[in-house]
């Protein structure tokens, strides 16, 4: 979701065809604040009342200087839901524990949940932000370098 045409057009749309209300988008996770991610975010805040979780250190980022910037992107939701590592999301009867692996933001959210396959349950992972998109800045290859492991939940 770049902006919000795109996501009345693509998101809202397409949950329309497959049957489902985007009135019931309660929480939108940002995995991390580049405006590809973050884009389309203000249009479910402002039609569906969504609230939006971003990581406390990219929620200062999109507030104060925004890394990579086009007019293609919508503008950064203003900050809603704050979290950090370890915290956890609850959406309906699912809960997401946030992980945050610095490097392609220093705030980027890798979400773990988890999901079925018929009667098996298994643990997933949605990698937030894995490009190397940081050029000469040597905190960001050491904060993946040097990211303390997470417990085992």
């Amino acid at each position: 979701m770049d902006n919000e045409e795109e996501a009345e057009r693509i998101v809202e749309a397409g949950l329309k065809s497959l049957g489902l209300d985007p009135a019931k988008v309660k929480t939108v996770i940002v995995t991390h604040g580049h405006g590809d991610h973050y884009g389309g975010a203000n249009f479910f805040a402002q039609k569906y009342q969504s609230r939006i979780v971003a990581s406390d250190v990219d929620w200062t980022m999109m507030e104060t200087k925004l890394e990579f910037d086009t007019p293609l992107w919508g503008r950064p939701p203003k900050r809603d839901v704050s979290v950090v590592d370890g915290d956890k999301v609850t959406l309906g009867d699912t809960t997401i524990d946030i992980l945050i692996t610095p490097g392609h933001t220093m705030g980027t959210i890798s979400p773990i949940f988890d999901v079925r396959s018929g009667s098996q349950k298994h643990r997933a992972l949605l990698w937030g932000g894995a490009a190397f998109n940081f050029g000469k800045k040597p905190e960001r290859l050491q904060a993946i370098l040097t990211r303390p492991r997470a417990r085992a939940r």
